[in-house]
């Protein structure tokens, strides 16, 4: 559903579960490669790790990882209002070859799953991580997470207008805290 914002400008937003998003992405067209980087540095290291514990870890790992980046996306990227459009973060670049977009539908259970989900993808490495005492490892695939999630809130969470998710929410709160306004944001 697209609206005018005011007759001076004729803006186009496009209405999502309550909010009110620009029809033109806010986040720079660069952000998905630059989010990649840590995105792809965080799953390569689970995967590295898991793969030397042993097969059956690694499954594990690769079902998790499949069920992020294929399964959840269905109900988060495939329902946002810029499916097929400069995304920022290469999972929405990958949607439009795996899903058809989901128009009209809520994305609110979709947001609360990927972000718990999030939680479960971490975890599951970290744990046999620090049970088999592999603290390099460890120390390096909690540096990627955050990195990961320092570098994703900063350059997209903060500024998506997807008021809905909660890694938008806390995000622009942590930066908040930090002093830290984000750009392409407006003073209130």
């Amino acid at each position: 559903m697209k609206d005018n914002l005011n007759d001076n400008h004729h803006e186009h937003v496009i209405m999502q579960d309550g909010c009110r998003c620009p029809e033109t992405p806010p986040w720079h067209p660069n952000v998905s490669k630059i989010t990649a980087v840590p995105i792809l540095l965080f799953f390569g290291i689970g995967a590295y790790g898991m793969a030397k514990l042993g097969y059956m870890y690694f499954l594990g790992w690769f079902i998790l990882a499949a069920i992020k980046i294929y399964g959840i996306r269905y109900f988060v990227c495939a329902r946002c209002p810029y499916y097929g459009k400069n995304c920022s973060s290469f999972f929405g670049k990958l949607v439009t070859f795996m899903h058809k977009k989901q128009e009209n539908k809520s994305m609110v259970i979709g947001l609360w799953i990927d972000t718990l989900f999030w939680g479960i993808i971490f975890i599951y490495p970290l744990y046999y991580f620090l049970k088999y005492k592999m603290y390099v490892l460890t120390m390096l695939y909690c540096f990627a997470c955050f990195l990961m999630v320092s570098i994703l809130t900063r350059l997209a969470c903060s500024i998506c207008p997807l008021t809905i998710c909660p890694v938008g929410k806390m995000s622009r709160i942590t930066w908040r805290i930090l002093g830290i306004k984000p750009k392409g944001t407006q003073q209130k």
